[in-house]
């Protein structure tokens, strides 16, 4: 094995990981080199160099990432599909999957122009709810005064259900696409509000001082300092906007619509059309996944760092 001092590296390290090294647990850095897989402890302590196949570790990762869950889908659905003939289960109560393809083939169509009904509210929505909890959460990290005003204000907003304030929304709004609109911006705008003031305040003390030593503006610091550390925060955040976004656009389709995957929802359920339910359920979840990957492939492109650190935290 390989012996170097962590001063040989200097700050090419990139991740911090926990090592049992002489006898006890220490923090130690992580450096992935093309042959290489490089520790090193924070305080100068030797490091371990050991080699490794990178493009084997890359195939194996990748294959557990995306094979894994389809395998198991795969064989979720022969059980199902399997079940369901065994014990004759009747397909109003729970119908089996060529029962829902069936539904998929009969009323894809319908399926499709509804679901950029339902897709339209929520990126109408997200869009408006996401932008106006990102600027609230900057007025509550730099003013008490806001932070003590809006911050009450936007808590009592998210105690209060979706459902009961859905009704209201109709009222105000009609039975139009705005509704569904605002309802979807009610369920988005929190977590931005509350992962923003948190991403800010968050900022290294150490480097603001740095900046202040240096006469940066305010401005400056923001954007060059605090902003770059919320990163983080805030496509947390967006992951969880984006995924309750669909919730807020189908309860306020429940409520009053007369278009859209909800009041797809609400006619299958009337008519006891259980495969049609089913079909409808699985184009929400799509919906949501596809959401859910686009944001995590603007944060992989736009803030890479932000997804290392949260591949670490998880």
């Amino acid at each position: 094995m390989l012996i170097f001092h962590i001063q040989e590296i200097g700050l090419l390290a990139k991740t911090q990981r926990s090592l049992v090294l002489s006898g006890k647990e220490e923090h130690v850095w992580e450096l992935e080199l093309d042959n290489f897989a490089v520790f090193g402890s924070r305080y100068g302590a030797p490091i371990r160099v050991k080699y490794s196949n990178n493009e084997a570790s890359r195939l194996r990762e990748s294959a557990s990432k995306y094979l894994l869950p389809v395998a198991f889908f795969a064989i979720l659905v022969i059980v199902w599909e399997y079940s369901v003939n065994a014990l004759d289960v009747p397909a109003f109560l729970l119908p089996s999957p060529t029962e829902i393809a069936g539904s998929f083939v009969k009323y894809g169509d319908v399926l499709v122009a509804n679901t950029f009904v339902t897709l339209e509210e929520i990126l109408i929505g997200f869009i408006l709810g996401a932008g106006t909890g990102l600027l609230l959460g900057i007025a509550i990290a730099y003013s008490k005064v806001m932070s003590r005003v809006l911050y009450p204000l936007a808590i009592f907003v998210k105690t209060i259900p979706i459902v009961a304030i859905a009704p209201l929304l109709t009222l105000w709004f009609g039975f139009g696409i705005w509704s569904k609109v605002v309802c979807v911006s009610l369920v988005s705008f929190f977590p931005l509000v509350v992962s923003t003031a948190l991403g800010l305040k968050s900022a290294d003390p150490a480097l603001i001082d740095l900046f202040h030593s240096l006469s940066a503006s305010e401005i400056q610091i923001f954007f060059k300092a605090r902003l770059p550390g919320s990163i983080p925060y805030i496509f947390s955040a967006l992951k969880i906007a984006v995924t309750v976004s669909v919730i807020g656009a189908v309860v306020a389709e429940f409520v009053g619509s007369t278009k859209g995957l909800g009041y797809l929802a609400l006619l299958a359920i009337s008519y006891i059309e259980t495969a049609e339910m089913f079909a409808i359920l699985i184009m929400l979840a799509v919906l949501g996944l596809v959401l859910f990957a686009l944001v995590s492939f603007a944060e992989k492109m736009f803030a890479p760092w932000a997804e290392n650190l949260e591949a670490q935290t998880v």
